[in-house]
């Protein structure tokens, strides 16, 4: 049976409605929702002030400190060492390739052994030179009279650091056991134009470390040039990758890029044209950050803002700035532009856009 048109259209109104209704639910339901200890701040309530924000964050920068010397190096399989017994030259022939002939060269084989002349094949991975080396005089003493046995590394093949991004030449590079974090992005022929050394971060093993790359490379804090060890990644960020939202009452709302230098609070609704000199309610920012499904809310008033160190205002990529309105549709405003961005998953997303 074919419907009216008119009762169409009652059913298309009706439909729209209760997904209004649906979506404010799903707008109350998260902040009834929100967990207290991650300072989730009701519109209703006292704006945040300067203090208390500089306390929260500090509160959530507990730095672990910088890693210290990670010792010699340790030779591995596939290692090229260079052997010689100073008081016998002829003793150690080497690895009769062409283009290393008289090199006196011999390569660690996978499995950590080395096959040497007389004495046949002996454990090296895991030992440094130095103690290699006093391991064959040992050995040798058996065979030659006062051997005086040196052992080098000619090609580091076993281990490797990583520079990876936005870097001139990214890729894995020998590990030689001396190399610091300046040493290995030199080895990658240095940054690129689009670095984000902000945004860069440093990873050891499966564990984060707190270097800071700006610090080291804009400001030449060589605290941060920390020794590297055996599979070390130091990624370096693109600065497309660093964005900041500024919505509600500003003069032109968006998604604006963070660039190379930190960006403060202030100047982010700077990017946006800076308030609504009509509609905006110059006492109450919001600023929303952390993940989307579980964000952290500050209320902040403007003076405070203002009065703020610029270290305190800092903002990070992803963060959310909210200028509200005047008038009694402030809930609902906030709410329809801040949605998209809270939400965890896109279905309450979609749904606005359809009804819309």
């Amino acid at each position: 049976m074919n419907s009216s048109p008119s009762t169409m259209r009652l059913a298309k109104s009706a439909f729209r409605t209760s997904g209004y209704v649906i979506l404010l639910l799903l707008v109350t339901t998260f902040f009834a929702c929100s967990t207290a200890n991650h300072y989730i701040v009701p519109t209703t309530s006292e704006p945040l002030g300067a203090q208390e924000l500089a306390q929260a964050q500090a509160e959530k920068m507990e730095i672990p400190p910088l890693p210290g010397d990670t010792g010699p190096y340790r030779i591995g399989g596939a290692d090229v060492l260079q052997v010689r017994d100073l008081n016998h030259p002829d003793l150690f022939v080497g690895e009769r390739r062409a283009e290393t002939l008289g090199m006196n060269l011999f390569t660690v084989q996978d499995d950590g052994l080395l096959a040497l002349p007389l004495i046949g094949l002996i454990e090296a991975a895991g030992k440094t030179p130095h103690d290699l080396l006093l391991d064959l005089n040992e050995a040798y003493r058996v065979y030659v009279r006062e051997p005086n046995i040196s052992v080098t590394v000619y090609k580091y093949n076993s281990r490797k650091v990583y520079v990876l991004g936005q870097v001139s030449i990214p890729g894995a590079y020998p590990f030689d056991g001396r190399m610091t974090v300046l040493d290995a992005i030199g080895q990658a022929n240095g940054l690129n134009e689009k670095a984000d050394l902000a945004g860069s971060y440093m990873i050891r093993g499966v564990d984060l470390l707190p270097v800071n790359l700006y610090a080291l490379l804009r400001k030449g804090d060589l605290r941060q040039n920390i020794s590297l060890a055996d599979g070390d990644m130091i990624h370096i960020a693109d600065l497309s990758d660093r964005r900041v939202y500024v919505l509600g009452e500003v003069v032109k709302p968006g998604v604006f890029p963070m660039g190379a230098e930190p960006l403060r609070l202030i100047d982010a609704i700077s990017m946006a044209g800076g308030l609504n000199p009509v509609t905006a309610k110059k006492g109450n920012i919001l600023l929303v950050r952390g993940g989307y499904a579980d964000p952290t809310v500050y209320k902040l008033d403007l003076s405070d803002v203002m009065s703020l160190t610029s270290a305190e205002t800092i903002l990070k990529p992803g963060d959310r700035v909210y200028a509200t309105a005047t008038g009694l549709t402030n809930w609902n405003r906030i709410m329809v532009q801040l949605l998209p961005f809270l939400q965890g998953g896109e279905s309450a997303t979609q749904m606005y856009i359809d009804l819309k």
